[in-house]
């Protein structure tokens, strides 16, 4: 059996499990004005837009994100 096969088999031994790629990238940033005239950074998922935090993760769609 080559390499190849074998990490085929693998690939599709791990779908089977549930295992799946997590995607990565880094949180698209965006400073607003919070109103009072302070700056504010706004986070956003490059794969799901969804607002987050800055973490080390996506709460939406796990994608592990850096800042």
């Amino acid at each position: 059996m080559t390499i190849e096969e074998r990490a085929e088999t693998f690939s599709v031994l791990l779908k089977q499990l549930g295992y799946t790629k997590v995607q990565t990238g880094a949180w698209v940033e965006k400073i607003v004005d919070d109103g009072q005239g302070f700056p504010k950074t706004i986070y956003h998922c490059p794969f799901c837009n969804t607002e987050g935090n800055g973490t080390h993760y996506c709460p939406e769609c796990g994608a592990r994100l850096k800042e």
